[in-house]
């Protein structure tokens, strides 16, 4: 029993002893633990499953990968976006290639497509001024060309008729009047009498003339009045305008009133051009600007026109602004209903520029990559101005000098989309994964 119980003795005091080793030996862990905190520099992430982040090289334990050390890196970036460092083989594999960002004098060219229409000064309308029948046609074909004063219609109206009546009385009573004025009557006051009557004849047949002005009957058909002192049944009604007949509303026979419109005549001598530019390429348009202008199939030969008016509002559905440009077309080389190539330039002197196909564009944002060191890209935000050919006007967010990435750079976003899910994952977790 005295064995026994010491040797019980030699135990508890060894189990004791064994004890506090092990809770110095804790302590010692929690105090190294303490003394050296772990890093974002010393994690490894699982390139498959970012939720894996362990202190240590490992594999895996889902899928089996090397995990992959986090580098942290001092640029700020882009939100999603992670800065990539790669090697030469890396490099070589993905193909990256870049450009050096500088300064270059650019001309912009604005293209696009225009129909010429008439012009709206230039189109002239036929309205009758009294009412009537049309006895002939002198103009019966919609696109005749018709000069200035050249017959368009004949036509009956009894009040015309009785207008040239009542205008052959006042001349026969003019004449008369002027004719005893003329005679020698040496009693001043029928003299005076005489006088009077003649100023009030000169009076009514000037209101009389006035009033066929008026109903736009030809001169010529006064002087013949005036000639042969018999009013004629139909009046032949001019042409007050030169152009093509482009609307035609009258037939022989038909029964016209005052305001309608019998015709409509438009003068070519210049056309419109109506064309359409995208919202970005509003603030390159100007009033008095020339532009070029090629004819379909005929590209060779160019024309010039001037920017008339830029429409004041945009087209909902397009997102386009309309604006007008005025072409010389004495030569009848332009029809209404042609559509036109039109080339407008511009020169905005030196600018900043990168290569369009180094933008990556979400639709939300516009960046690019720049080589701020070997085999180390950066995601950079930029602002763009207008596309000048292949390149690009840099606004904001770019100097001279720098690198940017044109070639790879699907592949090394991707890379960056990846490294910056995993940054995001390792600091949303704030726990490490042993494996």
């Amino acid at each position: 029993l005295v064995k026994e119980s010491a040797a019980a003795a030699d135990a508890e005091t060894a189990a004791t002893g064994e004890s506090d080793q092990a809770m110095d030996h804790s302590n010692m862990d929690m105090d190294a633990t303490s003394e050296q905190p772990m890093t974002q520099s010393d994690a490894y992430v699982c390139p498959m499953h970012p939720s894996i982040v362990s202190d240590e090289p490992g594999e895996c334990p889902i899928c089996g990968m090397d995990l992959v050390l986090m580098q942290k890196s001092d640029e700020a970036g882009i939100a999603g976006r992670a800065p990539v460092k790669l090697n030469n083989d890396q490099i070589q594999l993905i193909n990256i290639r870049t450009e050096t960002v500088r300064k270059e004098d650019i001309d912009l060219e604005l293209r696009t497509v225009g129909v010429v229409e008439y012009n709206e000064e230039q189109i002239h309308s036929i309205n009758p001024r009294i009412n009537g029948w049309i006895e002939k046609l002198h103009v019966n074909k919609t696109g005749q060309y018709v000069s200035k004063g050249a017959p368009l219609f004949s036509l009956y109206s009894p009040s015309l008729y009785s207008a040239q009546k009542e205008y052959l009385l006042a001349l026969s009573e003019y004449e008369t009047a002027k004719n005893l004025s003329e005679t020698s009557i040496p009693d001043k006051g029928e003299k005076l009498i005489l006088e009077g009557r003649l100023k009030n004849a000169a009076e009514l047949l000037e209101a009389t003339k006035n009033r066929l002005q008026l109903w736009e009957v030809p001169e010529a058909e006064i002087q013949r009045l005036n000639t042969e002192k018999t009013p004629s049944k139909t009046i032949t009604i001019n042409s007050p305008y030169s152009g093509y007949v482009i609307t035609k509303h009258i037939e022989e026979g038909m029964r016209i009133n005052p305001g309608m419109t019998l015709m409509r005549i438009a003068d070519l001598g210049t056309v419109w051009i109506l064309a359409d530019a995208y919202e970005y390429e509003i603030p390159f348009l100007e009033q008095g600007q020339k532009v070029s202008i090629y004819k379909h199939g005929t590209d060779s030969k160019e024309f010039t026109g001037t920017i008339d008016y830029i429409y004041p509002y945009m087209n909902e559905k397009t997102r386009t602004l309309k604006f007008r440009i005025v072409v010389d077309n004495s030569d009848s080389r332009f029809a209404p209903g042609n559509y036109v190539n039109v080339k407008i330039s511009k020169s905005i002197g030196s600018q900043l520029v990168i290569n369009e196909t180094a933008v990556i564009d979400t639709g939300e944002r516009r960046y690019v990559f720049i080589e701020s060191e070997p085999g180390h890209f950066v995601p950079v935000l930029i602002s763009l101005g207008p596309k000048a050919g292949d390149k690009f006007v840099v606004e904001h967010g770019l100097t001279a000098g720098q690198k940017v990435v044109t070639d790879g750079t699907f592949l090394l976003d991707s890379e960056s989309q990846l490294r910056g899910k995993q940054a995001q994952s390792a600091d949303s977790d704030g726990t490490q994964h042993n494996h």
